[in-house]
């Protein structure tokens, strides 16, 4: 490998230096649209329910589910938020992080919400998103124990709602595989499907599966 010459770091450290700026306008043109979004939502509130989401997804030109949930997280950014709204304002907390927030407590009650916003907000500035979501988790259990102990157990309850499997077919022959479900479930689930895989392969080798097929590597030969 040739060595890096010290015009090519300067270089590199130029082109992170561009992203880096790339990501704070980024983040200070998501919470303009976040502003713009929540009043939209509260200047509609009082019409026929789905209105607003038709409104925008006409204007921004996105599916109405998509802006429903755009006006929902402007929503609740902007008023129980507002701590990390600022930050996101000022540049200095990005998109995928706001997103992860709000992802993380979408069941959480707007007392739980707001509260994350207090204790959390300041940690969040140069925090990757994975401890963010560590973070967040930590400490909406903290508040919910705080506020009242059954609130965990009706988040939960409320997410158990939201389980599915889903399947879609891939390329040659192949299929993907996902599913939101119960922790516990879930990782009962994983270990016996890690198991099942395990044992296709094997029975692959034994068939001499596992290499190109007979259809694969015909089609490779008229090429």
């Amino acid at each position: 490998m040739p060595a890096t010459t010290p015009l090519a770091v300067e270089e590199q450290r130029a082109a992170l230096v561009a992203l880096e700026e790339h990501e704070a306008r980024r983040a200070q043109l998501h919470a303009e649209g976040a502003v713009i979004r929540a009043e939209i939502a509260r200047l509609w509130s009082s019409a026929r329910s789905g209105f607003a989401e038709m409104e925008v997804a006409g204007t921004a030109l996105v599916g109405q589910v998509r802006a429903a949930r755009e006006l929902d997280d402007a929503q609740r950014e902007v008023e129980l938020f507002p701590q990390l709204h600022a930050l996101v304002a000022e540049g200095l907390v990005f998109v995928p992080t706001v997103e992860a927030v709000l992802r993380a407590t979408v069941r959480c009650t707007p007392e739980v919400q707001a509260a994350v916003d207090t204790r959390l907000a300041a940690q969040l500035i140069g925090t990757n998103v994975t401890d963010v979501r560590r973070l967040v988790a930590h400490t909406v259990l903290a508040v919910e124990a705080e506020i009242d102990p059954q609130l965990t157990e009706e988040r939960r309850a409320r997410a158990k709602k939201d389980a599915r499997v889903w399947q879609s077919p891939g390329d040659d022959g192949m299929t993907s595989i996902g599913a939101i479900i119960d922790a516990v479930a879930g990782r009962r689930w994983a270990l016996d499907f890690d198991q099942l895989v395990k044992a296709q392969v094997v029975l692959d080798k034994r068939v001499g599966a596992s290499g190109p097929s007979r259809r694969s590597r015909s089609r490779c030969s008229r090429t």
